[in-house]
C-alpha cells in the first residue's frame, strides 16, 4: 500500500464538539443528562461512558468542566 493510499484510508475522521452534541440531544435526553451530571452517585467517568456510548466525544476533561459548569 502507498503512503497516499494509507493516508486516504487511514484519514480520522472529525468527532463534533462536546457543545454541537449536546444541541443535538433531545429535550428530555439533555435533561436527563443535565440530572445525573448534578447527581453525586455518577462519577464524571461513568457519565463519560454514557456519552461516548451515545455517540458523544471522548473527553474526561471537557465533560467534567461542563458537569462543574451545570452543578454550578
Amino acid at each position: 500500500m502507498s503512503l497516499a493510499e494509507r493516508l486516504e484510508s487511514e484519514t480520522p475522521k472529525l468527532q463534533q464538539s462536546f457543545s454541537e452534541w449536546l444541541i443535538s440531544l433531545e429535550p428530555k435526553d439533555r435533561q436527563a443528562l443535565e440530572e445525573a451530571a448534578k447527581n453525586p452517585a455518577w462519577s464524571t467517568a461513568a457519565l463519560v461512558r454514557v456519552i461516548v456510548d451515545e455517540g458523544g466525544p471522548n473527553s474526561k476533561g471537557l465533560i467534567g468542566d461542563w458537569r462543574r459548569n451545570v452543578i454550578g
